[in-house]
């Protein structure tokens, strides 16, 4: 008997034939397992530490290379290379196979936090990075406007990030470029030779002044209220006019006396 003849004289036996392959096709189909980005990681690590004004030799000694000693003594290191340059100290560890890439992100966070007391005070803290391709973005926005940088750096920073962090769905937001606003001082050293001072007392004059700590409590019989001092400067001028000495005869050097203080931009 031929399938036409059999469609012909049996065809509620075709329609549930058909209507079998149907569902099994539509369950097979819900069942598929598929990532528009499938989940990619490699058995790389990376230690970047920031060192800023430091010249490559000093981050070569005095960074990468405490880094290097105390992370070469992990399990399953394959391969350790690294790159010291002005300011920068990046470090590159390759994992054996098999190696769990976030088992050695937790073995390389607590080996630097380790000697992070022998790094120097002036050194960011070192971040331990893995690759993972979840973590690439998935939407970049850039932004202009007729201000200058710093006003615009503030402007994305402070009032669109936050709007964007709080979408749904969004995992974390990134600002690449802009320049921040820094506060330049610059020293004369002629200036400082004159008044007697040098640069490490203009400099704890400053951070000691620039300071804000809990100062106590005030209590009554309903209520208890903290006390917070706050010294921070909150304008340029306050910084200008900042007392770096007083004379035994009462005549006051002022930080604009010995340097120039500017509402300036960081590097690019």
């Amino acid at each position: 008997m031929s399938i036409t003849e059999i469609a012909i004289k049996r065809p509620l036996l075709i329609l549930v034939i058909f209507f079998t392959l149907i569902l099994f096709g539509f369950i097979s189909y819900k069942g598929l397992n598929y990532n528009l980005l499938p989940k990619f990681e490699a058995n790389v690590l990376a230690v970047v530490t920031t060192y800023r004004g430091a010249s490559a030799e000093e981050v070569q000694s005095t960074v990468t290379k405490p880094l290097e000693d105390a992370i070469s003594s992990m399990e399953g290191v394959d391969k350790i290379t690294s790159s010291s340059s002005e300011g920068v100290s990046v470090i590159t560890i390759q994992l054996k196979t098999g190696i769990s890439t976030i088992t050695a992100q937790r073995d390389a966070e607590r080996k630097v936090s380790q000697i992070k007391a022998k790094l120097p005070d002036a050194a960011d803290d070192p971040l331990v990075n893995r690759f993972n391709a979840e973590e690439l973005p998935v939407l970049r926005i850039s932004a202009s406007a007729n201000v200058s940088s710093a006003e615009l750096y503030d402007l994305v920073d402070k009032q669109i990030k936050p709007i964007l962090s709080n979408v749904d769905g969004v995992g974390s937001v990134n600002l690449v470029g802009g320049n921040k606003r820094e506060i330049s001082i610059t020293l004369d050293n002629d200036k400082l030779q004159a008044y007697k001072l040098s640069a490490g007392q203009v400099y704890q004059a400053i951070a000691g002044a620039n300071v804000s700590y809990p100062a106590g409590n005030v209590e009554d019989a309903e209520s208890r209220l903290s006390i917070r001092l706050d010294a921070k400067f909150a304008k340029v001028q306050e910084l200008r006019n900042l007392v770096v000495r007083t004379g035994a005869n009462g005549a006051r050097v002022l930080l604009s006396d010995v340097a120039t203080v500017t509402d300036a931009q960081t590097e690019v």
